[in-house]
């Protein structure tokens, strides 16, 4: 009765024994699959959406003393889409609106003489704009689970500018009042730096200058040494997808 109890105590440990080899097998290969799963799902969020907010200012001949830093601030609004490239590279499609506006407190002189020429001394509306550009990483960014907590960024472009505004003329009869839309190309110089908020999101502040090609986006060229520009800084918001 022993030898035959061992002849069937050997089989059963031995099944047992695979069972569990089995078991480990699988859970480590499943385990493993998951992790590979993960690390792919991590590195394959390449693109992103950046919403910006904040303060904008417009620069023209009748947009303010800027020597003694005396001009409107108006707010603007930014989405941008990223394309990840490299460790250290982007492709980046910006759009917004920034609001415009003239300095008030010019001098009745200086706004005599330029009525004198027909250009305006007062203007109000909005600029939209849309540009392309590469975006350098100072800190290489593989996947997204591996990304920097801080990073540095900045690049530049081209893009197109869109300037829809009401502008003033003086008259001693009255101001005369037109709608005027110009349109002209600029290249965008951008720069920020960005905080890991969280796994998907990061927060930031980017500031963005754009020079234009125009002389005419507030309707007053008596300086045509000296184009028509926007200047931003933005609060942003990314998320990764």
């Amino acid at each position: 009765m022993k030898k035959i109890y061992l002849e069937f105590i050997v089989p059963i440990s031995i099944k047992r024994t695979i069972s569990v080899f089995c078991t480990i097998v699988l859970c480590f290969f499943g385990i493993s699959a998951e992790a590979q799963s993960f690390k792919k799902m991590a590195y394959d969020r390449n693109h992103s959406l950046a919403l910006g907010f904040g303060p904008s200012v417009f620069y023209g001949e009748n947009g303010g003393n800027y020597r003694s830093l005396q001009f409107p601030v108006k707010p603007s609004i930014t989405l941008a889409y990223s394309k990840r490239l490299s460790d250290h590279l982007q492709l980046r499609l910006t759009g917004g609106q920034q609001g415009i506006k003239s300095w008030d407190r010019f001098k009745q002189n200086t706004i005599e003489n330029w009525a004198l020429s027909g250009v305006p001394y007062a203007f109000r509306g909005s600029a939209f704009f849309i540009d392309i550009m590469p975006q350098f990483m100072l800190f290489p960014s593989g996947y997204l689970g591996s990304r920097s907590q801080f990073n540095v960024y900045g690049g530049l472009g081209v893009g197109a500018v869109f300037v829809n505004r009401e502008q003033r003329v003086y008259s001693a009869n009255g101001d005369i009042a037109t709608k005027v839309n110009t349109t002209s190309a600029y290249i965008p110089v951008r720069a920020g730096i960005i905080y890991g908020l969280s796994y998907l999101y990061n927060i930031g502040l980017e500031g963005t200058f754009m020079n234009t090609f125009s002389d005419e986006l507030d309707g007053n060229s008596i300086n045509a040494k000296r184009n028509d520009h926007l200047m931003q800084l933005n609060f942003t918001l990314t998320r990764y997808f």
